[in-house]
């Protein structure tokens, strides 16, 4: 078994105990906040990569309910718990290294905490990807955990009794990859917090797609 597919597995299997720990999960807030005030004012097409169980979903269209919100994950259990907790939203089983396959542009693209789980190389691409589906001007939302990339490799999960590889990437290399797709860099954040007895430092970066 590849390391993607073992560490959706695992995710799978903790779909509730996720959505549990998460769906009011403040620290995380702020930057959805921050993201909410660079969106267009009025209706609007969100694309939702790695949505899990639909706790980010839930607090954006409370938020902003005149959001169309189409969220992709690749574990079953979290896209049925997504589907029960917004039901006014559209979710699909998906691989976001697909998402050109959706042949849709979005004015906005929320990816939190999705790179983490891709190697340099799809994660490249999925940046790369995610500006093609940006409307001009759009605004991207990306997270992922800091650290060296020489700590990558698999954590252990209690809870699923299972493990996920964590890849880490260099910000420095990020901010290239935004900056060559043709994203400008809004913001970055820098949160930390305790996960699985580990302190971990969370980057969020706001970016936006130039206008034509």
């Amino acid at each position: 078994m590849d390391k993607y597919q073992k560490t959706i597995e695992t995710f799978n299997n903790v779909a509730a105990a996720y959505w549990e720990k998460f769906k009011d999960f403040a620290l995380y807030q702020s930057t959805y906040d921050d993201f909410i005030e660079h969106l267009s004012i009025g209706e609007l097409d969100l694309l939702e990569i790695a949505c899990g169980p639909g706790h980010v979903s839930q607090y954006l269209l409370a938020k902003r309910p005149a959001i169309n919100l189409l969220g992709i994950d690749l574990a079953p259990k979290m896209i049925e718990l997504a589907r029960q907790h917004n039901q006014q939203a559209m979710y699909q089983i998906m691989d976001c290294r697909m998402i050109i396959s959706l042949n849709q542009s979005f004015d906005a693209i929320m990816c939190g905490f999705c790179i983490p789980y891709l190697n340099w190389s799809d994660s490249q691409k999925l940046i790369q990807d995610m500006c093609h589906c940006l409307v001009p001007g759009g605004t991207l939302y990306i997270s992922y955990t800091e650290g060296d990339i020489s700590q990558s490799g698999y954590q252990g999960s209690q809870s699923a009794k299972g493990s996920i590889y964590v890849h880490y990437h260099d910000i420095n290399a990020i901010e290239q990859c935004l900056k060559q797709s043709g994203l400008q860099i809004i913001s970055i954040k820098r949160l930390t917090h305790v996960h699985n007895q580990q302190t971990t430092k969370d980057v969020f970066i706001l970016a936006k797609k130039a206008q034509t």
